[in-house]
Parts: C-alpha cells; structure tokens; sequence
C-alpha cells in the first residue's frame, strides 16, 4: 500500500482488506491450492489463473500494476506492518481484521465492522461500511472474484503458515554435499565449519530464543540426476534454509529445486553464478564467480587505450559448459568497444600452446583471455616467452592455482590475475576466529571453501537477526535484500539488493612491475574492480 507522509494507520490495503467471516481451526500450516494462490497475490501481487489485477491511484486514477503495489510490500511477510518513510501500515493478522466493533483511526475517523461485501467494496469502489469515503491515499482494484477468494483463504491463515524448518525453540538449516568422491571432505570441512559457529550462537542462547541446528544432507554427485533429486532431499529433510551447498556442476539444478521448494540459500560454492543470466530470488552468493571475475579483467584490460586499438583473443576450452559464458564474455568485450574480438576454441586434445601463442602474434593480439586449467597455462606461458608475443595474459586466479609462483619474471609482467578475495580483506580477528573454528581439520584455515563457510554462515546469522523473531523464508530474502554494506572481515565488503545476488560483485585484479634499481625484483600491486 502507499499512502501520504502523514502518520496515519490505514486500516488495511488492497488485496489484504479481504477476508471471511470466520477462522479456521487448523491442524497444521499446510496450505491448500487456494491459500497457495492467495499467498501467491499477496507476495507478488499477479493472478495465478492470469487474470488482471490493478491499482488506481488518486483522482486522477493513475494506473499501477498488482506487482507494483502488493500487500506483502507495506504489510510485510508476516501481516503486522511496520513504519516506514513516515507510512505506518496496519496489522492485517486475521484476528485483527476481524475485529467485531469495527475500527478506529487515530485521527478519530471511524467505521462500522467489514464483512466480505462491504471488504470487495471498499477495494472496488473506495468506500467504508456506512457509505464513507476512505482514505483518498487509498487506491481502488480491478481484481477478478476468483483471485477475492483465494486472496481470502490465504489471510485467514497468514499468522498460522510456518515455513519448514521452523519451531518456537529451533531453527533447522541444511548443507548439501556430495555423499562421496573428491569434494566430499571439502563439504565436511565446510559442515564442520558453519556448526561451530551456530554452537558458538547457540552458547550465547541462540538468535531471538532459537538454536540453530545444522543438518548435513548428503547426496549422490551422479551426473543426470537432474534438480528433482536435490528439491526431494531438501523436503525430507524438512530444512528452511540452505547455507554453503556443495553441488559442482549442478548449479542450474540447485537454482531449479530452490525455486520449487522456494527456499533460501547462502553462499552456495560454485565457480558459475547464475546472476549474469538470471536472478534467482532465493540465492544469495557470496563471491564473483568465474565469469563475473572475467568481466573485472575485461574492464580493467579495456582503461588502457593502447590494447583497445589491438584485438582481444578469448582462448577457451568447446565445452558445453562453458558455452553460456563464452557468450558472455564475447558481449563484454563487444560493449566494451575492443577493435576486435576474436574467439580460440580448443578440444580436450588439440590444446596447442606454440601454434596459440603463434597467432597472438601474428594478429598483434593487445590480450588473451585466458579459460584453461593450470596446466594448460604452464605450457602456454612457455609459448608466450618463446613467441616473444607482447600483450597482456588476463586469467582467474583459480584457474592457474599456484602456477603463478612458477613463471618467469618476464612472463608475470605480462599477467593481470583476478582474485575475488585476498589476504588484505581479512582483519585479525576474524582470522582468529577461523583458525579456532577449523581446529580439528587437515589443511589450510584460510582455504576458499573454509573462508565461505565462515562468510556464509556470518550472513545467515546477520540475516535471521534483522528478520526478528517473526521468522519465514520470505522475510529473510527481505532482509538480505535490504543489506546495503555487509562485513564478514574475511571478504570484501558484500552488498545486496533485489536485483542483486553476489554480494562482493568483483574482482581484484593484480598485475606485476619491476621495482626500479639494480637486482630489485618484481613488485605486485591489487585493484580492486567493481561491476555495479
């Protein structure tokens, strides 16, 4: 609902002033497909049958569409309404709409009790019981009856429709990982990482009076299984968020099942957000993936004028996978006004690094763009050095892993590497706080997986918290959502917004010189490259 700046509390808007004259006594929060659709018009404010719903605002009956103005968006998840810009919207709870006296605005102006008529009216034709003008900050509908209905059966349950994983005393969250194979140990690193933390909360009596419980939903990594097999292990296991899931390579089947189970998840590790192609509402990441990490090099690479007026190679594995992203990065280069782009596709056994380097040189190449593994790298920067080639080498960092240590210093002055996090990010104690939490565990404290955990489950915590005690799924995206600056002290500061799911949305780009006198070495220097 919108109203004036004045505070004044409405009694109720649009959609959510309609209701039945009796309640429900249910045994559960189940809903059924009518309450569904209903719960459907008061989030998104559409018709599930498609019909047309549509605000009028003001004298002049200025038009707004349904998703413009829903009731979710002044009412909030839960019905209570909280102020806001100066507007207080009211409780529209189904106890307090169906008050039996009417009621009463502050402002002394008063009304006789709504039944479901006089409701649809109000709605309709902006008027009170009693033939009373409403309030002229009230808009009036075009709602079918079909969608009154639905819209109805779903207010006489909004206080009682508990999302999963919810009790008075414990708030259930899963991580999936693999239940076998190589990235098994790595997602129990992770589970053993994020409980730590939540026992650590729980310790200090939990956030607004619930534990939080982590529960580990292992599952097989078979190719093909496709996103019905992760929606069935995230119903079973009756969980109502996801934090750190561990799914290589099924990062469209996890968007899939979390938008069937509409459930949120935190900090999935994955190299391939899904941002660049479509937000999905429900997952919040935590870094830049691979691609976005390719855009901050082609930004960064495009400011300097010299390598613009020379062509740009994308040097690029034909894997279907990776089909998507080389689209994308073609249409970076595009927008980004390169002389030229051209696009080196190679085959599991054609890799062939002289005859690559061989044509860098031979169109005057500015800078590649490179998407291989690390060994593929080592013997392209061997080419590189015996071509005598001269552009720049633009590559994710996690592509290269430590190869970048074993390259000669001629070489690394020919490199711009994309990292999105570094040591600088983190502050002391945070990394305390990670090494405490990783006692116990193999390996590096500071491995990425190690450090999104700890991130992701940071943000969950943060998010829960400013959701309240009135807990769903919904309200916890609205929460997430409204985080403008976030900091986890081991990450780059994170924003996010409703369009926006990657919270550190860049990169750090770093790039070697010589330090000037006789026998200095090579110095490296960072940038970071935002992409908002």
């Amino acid at each position: 609902m919108r109203g004036n700046r004045q505070r004044r509390f409405f009694i109720i808007p649009v959609f959510c002033m309609i209701a039945a004259v009796c309640f429900p006594q249910l045994a559960s929060a189940d809903l059924t497909p009518q309450q569904e659709r209903g719960k459907h018009i008061y989030f998104i404010g559409t018709s599930p049958s498609g019909g047309n719903i549509t605000a009028y605002f003001g004298k002049d009956l200025l038009e707004i569409p349904g998703e413009g103005s829903t009731c979710a968006s002044c009412h909030g998840y839960d019905g209570i309404g909280r102020p806001e810009s100066g507007v207080i919207p009211t409780n529209v709870t189904w106890t307090y709409l169906m008050k039996s006296y009417g009621h009463i605005h502050p402002d002394g102006f008063e009304h006789a009790a709504f039944t479901v008529e006089s409701l649809k009216r109000y709605m309709k034709e902006g008027f009170y019981p009693g033939e009373k003008r409403g309030d002229p900050a009230m808009p009036i509908y075009a709602i079918s009856d079909q969608d009154l209905d639905d819209l109805i059966a779903f207010l006489m349950v909004l206080d009682l429709d508990l999302d999963p994983g919810i009790t008075d005393t414990l708030v259930r969250i899963g991580i999936i990982y693999p239940e076998g194979g190589r990235l098994h140990e790595t997602g129990e690193a992770m589970e053993h990482i994020i409980s730590g933390y939540f026992r650590r909360l729980n310790d200090q009596g939990g956030i607004y009076g619930r534990k939080l419980q982590l529960v580990p939903v292992r599952v097989s990594g078979a190719a093909g299984a496709g996103p019905g097999q992760l929606t069935a292990a995230i119903s079973k296991n009756d969980v109502f968020a996801l934090v750190s899931p561990v799914v290589p390579g099924r990062d469209k089947d996890l968007a899939a099942a979390t938008e069937e189970e509409k459930i949120p998840v935190i900090g999935p590790f994955t190299l391939f957000p899904l941002e660049a192609t479509v937000v999905n509402r429900y997952v919040f990441y935590i870094f830049a993936g691979l691609g976005e990490q390719l855009f901050a090099l082609v930004d960064f690479a495009s400011a300097e004028k010299e390598l613009l007026n020379r062509p740009a190679v994308l040097l690029v594995p034909a894997i279907p996978s990776l089909k998507d992203l080389k689209t994308l990065v073609e249409e970076r280069l595009q927008s980004r006004h390169w002389k030229e782009h051209i696009t080196l596709e190679y085959g599991d056994r054609d890799f062939n690094p002289d005859s690559i380097a061989g044509t860098l040189k031979e169109k005057n190449a500015g800078a590649v763009l490179f998407v291989g593994s690390e060994k593929e790298f080592r013997s392209l920067a061997g080419a590189v050095e015996r071509s005598g080639w001269d552009g720049k080498i633009l590559v994710p960092g996690v592509l290269i892993g430590g190869a970048i240590n074993d390259v000669s210093d001629a070489l690394r002055l020919q490199l711009a590497v994309a990292y999105p996090t570094l040591p600088s990010d983190r502050k002391e104690e945070a990394v305390q706080d990670l090494m405490q939490l990783s006692q116990g565990l193999s390996g590096s404290p500071f491995e990425a997986s190690r450090i999104l955990a700890y991130a992701s489950a940071k943000l969950f915590a943060e998010g829960l918290g400013r959701t309240g005690r009135t807990l769903s799924r919904t309200g916890l995206i609205t929460s997430l959502e409204r985080l403008s600056t976030f900091r986890t002290d081991l990450t780059p500061e994170m924003r996010f917004n409703q369009n926006k799911r990657i919270g550190a949305f860049g990169a750090y780009i770093v790039t070697f010189t010589r330090e000037h006198g006789e026998g200095k070495g090579l110095q490296a220097s960072q940038r970071w490259i935002a992409l908002d």
